[in-house]
């Protein structure tokens, strides 16, 4: 099955955020995180099923060397990306995404 990539506002807006945070630290961070968040998103496009539910049908994949995850959810033929949050934000963050 083939499913198409959504990317919610939010997780846009998460996305633009980090991207900036390391830019502004070090020219070429956000550019390599950027890479590793495509990684991931390729990796849950082939197996959405191979990372942890939460909760609400809603799961979560780490992003390797950066303390972020993706939080997704699998909707019909749609794999919707709802965040993409740092991991010291805690679960009131991502709860309130799902």
């Amino acid at each position: 099955m083939s499913l198409n990539l959504v990317i919610s506002p939010r997780a846009h807006a998460d996305l633009n955020d980090a991207w900036r945070w390391y830019e502004d630290r070090q020219q070429g961070v956000g550019d390599r995180f950027m890479l590793r968040v495509d990684e991931v998103l390729a990796r849950i496009c082939r197996d959405p099923e191979m990372f942890p539910i939460l909760q609400r049908g809603a799961r979560w994949a780490a992003v390797p060397r950066f303390p972020y995850g993706i939080l997704y959810r699998v909707e019909d033929s749609d794999l919707v990306v709802l965040g993409v949050i740092h991991g010291r934000r805690g679960p009131r963050e991502w709860k309130s995404r799902t």
